[in-house]
C-alpha cells in the first residue's frame, strides 16, 4: 500500500529543492548560518556558541541556527533537516573518533546539495585536515580556532571576494587544495556564548536540564579560558600544544569580569542553577582561579564544578573552592597502576598523591568525580583490576570508565600504530562504547575475553558504589 504522507512530504521537499537550486541568492536580505555536530545524547558544544555569538557581533543580520545530528537519525533524515533550514554556509564540529559516523551524513548531503559549501572545525579538521578536505562533500577545514575564519568567510561570500582566508584550507573550484596555517583567537576581544542556540522558547532545559554532579538541577557548563598545560599522551592537547607553539600563546583565559558578567545573565535570564566550569584544567593560573571564584562567590553564588588536578588540590584551595560553592571537582586517574601511568600515559603523580588529594576535597565537603580508560595499549588485566582497586580506595561519588580511543597525532596513537595495534577505520569502530576492544590484540595487553571480564566488574562497580546528588 503506498503511504499517502510519504508521499507528500517528499514533493513538498522536492519543490523546496527545486526553488532553492534556482532562487537568485543575492536577493536573500540576510546570511543564513546553520552549525551543527554529531552526539549520541544531548550536550552543549560550547565551540558553536562561541563560535555564533563572535560571527553575531561582526556580520549584521546574521541568522544562526543550530543543526544537531542525532546518533539515531539517518542521513536522509539531516538531509531534510538541512534543506528545511535552506542555509548559505553550513559549519560542523567533529571530533576524531566521531568522523567515520558522521562521513555517510556528509556523503548523503554532497550528492543531494553539491552547490552548498560545508566547512569542518574540531578536533578532526585540525589535526586530519588533509583526511578531512579529501571528502567530496567539503570545500572548508578550519585549520585551527574557528570565530576569526569562519567571519572572514562570511564577508567573503557577502562580497564576493575570492581571496584566501587565514584560518582555513579551501578546495577551490578546479579542485586544487589551498592551505593555511592555524589561528588563535583573542579571547580579550570575543564576547559571551551565545546560549540561545541552545534555547527553546527562552529555556535551555529541553537540551540538557542536568549534568552528571546534580540530578535536580539545571546546570550548564561554561568556559573560562582555552588550553590545557599538561602533554598527557593520550589527549589531543599534545597535539594542539605542538601545532600552536608557533602561533602564539595557547594558554588563555577570557576576562574575569567579563565572565561573571555572562554567568549572572544566564542565571537571570534562563534560570541556571548550577555551573560546570568545563576548562580542561580550570587551575592552571590558581591567581585568576582564586580571583575568578571570589567573583562568583560575591556575584553568582550557584553550587558549581571543576575539572581539577591532584597536585592543586591542597587542604588550603579545597577548603577556599567549598567556600566560593564548589559543590565537586572532577580529576583524571585513568590508571591504578604507578609504573603503567609514568611510562605510558605521562602521568607522574603517585597513587599516594591521589589519594591524599581525593581525601583533601572530601574533608572540605566537596564530592569527587573521576575519569578512567581500560583497554590501552599494553595495559595488561593487572593493571585494569589496580585502576578498580584505586577507585574503591578514591571511593568517588562518581568513577566514569571510558573505553580507550586512539586519537590521530596523539603520542599514544603513534606508539600504537607504531606497534602495529591500530585497527582499520571503520563506521562503528573507535567509538566510547565500554569492552569494546580499540586495538588489536596483543602481549602485554590484555585480551578480548580479559576485557570483557573487567567491564563486568566495572558495571558490579557503577550498580554498588556510584551515588550523586539526587
Amino acid at each position: 500500500m503506498i503511504d499517502g504522507s510519504k508521499i507528500v512530504h517528499l514533493l513538498t521537499h522536492l519543490r523546496k529543492d527545486w526553488r532553492r537550486r534556482f532562487r537568485r541568492r543575492p536577493h536573500r536580505r540576510h546570511f543564513h548560518l546553520a552549525l551543527g555536530f554529531f552526539y549520541w545524547t544531548p550536550s552543549y558544544v560550547l565551540a558553536l556558541a562561541s563560535l555564533s555569538a563572535y560571527a553575531k557581533a561582526r556580520v549584521p543580520g546574521l541568522r544562526v541556527t543550530l543543526v544537531p545530528i542525532q546518533a539515531e537519525s539517518s542521513p536522509s533524515d539531516f538531509v531534510c533537516e538541512v534543506l528545511d533550514l535552506d542555509p548559505d554556509l553550513l559549519g560542523i564540529s567533529v571530533a576524531s573518533p566521531v568522523w567515520p559516523r558522521l562521513v555517510p551524513y556528509l556523503t548523503k548531503l554532497g550528492r543531494q546539495f553539491p552547490e552548498l559549501p560545508i566547512v569542518i572545525g574540531g578536533y578532526q579538521a585540525i589535526l586530519s585536515p588533509a583526511e578531512t578536505i579529501s571528502h567530496p562533500a567539503v570545500r572548508y577545514v578550519c585549520s585551527g580556532e574557528g570565530e576569526q575564519p569562519l567571519v572572514d568567510l562570511i564577508l567573503r561570500f557577502q562580497t564576493g571576494d575570492e581571496a584566501a582566508v587565514s584560518g582555513l584550507w579551501e578546495k577551490t573550484a578546479s579542485g586544487e587544495i589551498r592551505t593555511s596555517g592555524p589561528v588563535l583567537a583573542d579571547l580579550s576581544k570575543l564576547p559571551f556564548p551565545d546560549y540561545s542556540l541552545y534555547a527553546d522558547r527562552q529555556d535551555l532545559r529541553y537540551w540538557g536540564p542536568h549534568g552528571i554532579e546534580s540530578s535536580r538541577l539545571l546546570t550548564v557548563p561554561v568556559l573560562t579560558g582555552r588550553g590545557c598545560p599538561h602533554r598527557c599522551t593520550y589527549c589531543n592537547n599534545t597535539s594542539l600544544l605542538n601545532i600552536y607553539k608557533r602561533t602564539g600563546k595557547y594558554l588563555r583565559k577570557y576576562r574575569v569580569e567579563s565572565v561573571i558578567e555572562g554567568l549572572v545573565n544566564l542565571k537571570h535570564r534562563y534560570g541556571v542553577e548550577y555551573f560546570q566550569f568545563a576548562d580542561e584544567m580550570f587551575l592552571s593560573d590558581m591567581v585568576y582561579a582564586r580571583q575568578c571564584l571570589r567573583a562568583y562567590q560575591k556575584d553568582v553564588c550557584l553550587p558549581f564544578s571543576i575539572f581539577s588536578h591532584v597536585e592543586r588540590m591542597t587542604p588550603e584551595f579545597c577548603e577556599f573552592a567549598a567556600g566560593a560553592g564548589c559543590h565537586s571537582m572532577w580529576f583524571g586517574v585513568e590508571s591504578g597502576s604507578e609504573s603503567y601511568r609514568r611510562r605510558y600515559l605521562n602521568r607522574t603523580m603517585s597513587n599516594e598523591e591521589i589519594l591524599r588529594a581525593a581525601q583533601n576535597a572530601r574533608r572540605a565537603g566537596i564530592k569527587l568525580m573521576i575519569f578512567n580508560m581500560i583497554g590501552m595499549p599494553f595495559e595488561s588485566k593487572g593493571d585494569m583490576l589496580r585502576t578498580i582497586e584505586l577507585t574503591r580506595q578514591i571511593d568517588p561519588e562518581r568513577a566514569v570508565f571510558g573505553q580507550y580511543v586512539p586519537l590521530p597525532a596523539t603520542p599514544l596513537y603513534e606508539l600504537a600504530r607504531e606497534s602495529g595495534l591500530l585497527l582499520p577505520t571503520e563506521e562503528g569502530r573507535q567509538m566510547w562504547e565500554l569492552g569494546h576492544l580499540n586495538l588489536r590484540e596483543h602481549p602485554l595487553g590484555a585480551t578480548r575475553a580479559e576485557l570483557s571480564e573487567i567491564t563486568q566488574e566495572i558495571w558490579r562497580y557503577h550498580a554498588e558504589n556510584n551515588r550523586f546528588d539526587s
